[in-house]
């Protein structure tokens, strides 16, 4: 359902971020998380961001990506659904 290549990439970077922004979101409590990228990083953020969204620390937050000439880095289906629209904006 994703690009491997974009999700290897996503995990990657959510395995080496995770504990510097639950850190960073534990001592500024208002703040949400918003990610963004062009091109191969909006392929990218758009997975971290489902990755992310999914989580029970990250679900207490508002977090959204917005992307910028995206490749295709979702199945049709996954691209259209509500949780992935609730959570990606993507600019073409």
């Amino acid at each position: 359902k994703a690009h491997q290549g974009f999700l290897i990439a996503a995990k990657r970077l959510a395995s080496e971020l995770h504990v510097l922004i639950v850190e960073t979101l534990l001592e500024n409590p208002g703040y949400d998380l918003v990610l963004t990228g062009h091109s191969l990083g909006a392929g990218v953020a758009t997975i971290l961001t489902l990755i992310w969204a999914r989580m029970p620390v990250f679900q207490k937050r508002n977090i959204r990506a917005y992307t910028f000439a995206s490749p295709c880095s979702l199945c049709s289906e996954l691209s259209q659904a509500p949780f992935t629209k609730r959570h990606v904006t993507s600019v073409v």
